[in-house]
């Protein structure tokens, strides 16, 4: 192709998704079921989260990610267990009579639309999780995710210039290129994903993949090569009771993608009296976010985090920032 083409994707985004395409969150702390579909239904009832990031504020056309989450813990019928040495000429408590179910499961539904330059994706998935209660400290969970993802190339909005002289505009002439915007520019593939978490008293590791299924399914006939990868996420934490009122998270998390290297980053959120909560969070050689928060009621809680580039970008970057708001019912 003898013309090359500048967007922001190529510029500024070549060094902030080479480590993945799966959009970014700087509130995964707060926000796990994002990512790994194990978290879903870990509270009862039914819980919606929708939310927005903007990164990397500055460049012009930067992406843009908006997202929602909705999850539901099913409800299981408790198995009465009547004790047999237990005289049936008396009434059985309550407490006695019935104990509650150790398995629980939960389904749930994710969107996000991404935008990034002239590209652009929106991903639909379907969850499900299942918990265990081994004891009363040790639990294990799993959970899938099944969708479709569609990516899209708008070549109006990508700046094309002649690589002999890239101070003139491009003017047609390069079949390849010419080509490749004539066809399909966006396509579907199908998303698989798994993942798996184990707690054990405030401690927990958890682990998920996703993207397995990389172009292996698509839909359409594009001639654009989106080459989806696999994406791989590792996260551990500790919750620490500091007071009777403050309360103490901690969170690493690593992700992978290749052939891009290895990618971590580093939350603590301190929680006041149930109803506040600040933190900050850092992404190693990239940024550094700050969170903030509160409980409106039992029901809503809203978060914000803005991000601050400490790399090379910094000098053309005003950073990110990200809000979510939860409601649980």
């Amino acid at each position: 192709m003898r013309i090359y083409l500048i967007t922001f994707v190529f510029f500024g985004l070549s060094l902030s998704l080479k480590a993945q395409q799966i959009p970014q969150n700087s509130q995964f702390a707060l926000n796990p079921a994002l990512l790994n579909p194990a978290f879903i239904g870990i509270e009862e009832g039914t819980e919606i989260l929708v939310g927005g990031r903007w990164q990397m504020l500055g460049f012009g056309d930067e992406p843009r990610t908006a997202f929602g989450l909705y999850s539901k813990r099913l409800k299981t019928k408790e198995k009465e267990l009547p004790n047999p040495a237990l005289n049936i000429g008396r009434e059985i408590p309550e407490t006695e009579k019935k104990e509650k179910t150790k398995f629980s499961q939960a389904v749930g539904g994710q969107i996000s639309l991404d935008k990034y330059g002239a590209f652009g994706a929106f991903a639909i998935n379907g969850l499900y999780a299942c918990h265990v209660q081994i004891n009363r400290a040790f639990t294990f969970s799993g959970g899938a995710k099944l969708g479709l993802t569609n990516n899209s190339f708008d070549a109006s909005r990508a700046i094309v210039s002649n690589i002999l002289d890239p101070s003139q505009s491009y003017q047609g002439g390069d079949a390849e290129y010419d080509q490749f915007i004539a066809g399909r520019t966006n396509n579907s593939n199908m998303n698989l994903g798994v993942g798996i978490k184990i707690k054990y008293n405030d401690f927990f590791i958890a682990a998920a993949a996703d993207q397995l299924t990389e172009n292996s399914v698509e839909f359409g006939n594009s001639s654009a090569n989106f080459e989806t990868k696999k994406h791989f996420f590792v996260s551990t934490g500790y919750n620490i009771n500091v007071s009777d009122v403050i309360k103490l998270k901690a969170i690493a998390q690593f992700k992978k993608m290749q052939p891009a290297p290895l990618s971590s980053e580093l939350a603590v959120i301190a929680e006041f009296d149930e109803n506040l909560f600040a933190g900050m969070v850092y992404r190693h050689k990239a940024a550094v976010a700050l969170i903030g928060g509160f409980n409106i009621n039992d029901k809503f809680r809203l978060g914000y985090s803005i991000d601050f580039t400490i790399n090379k970008l910094n000098n053309a970057s005003n950073g990110g920032h990200e809000l979510t708001l939860k409601y649980r019912f």
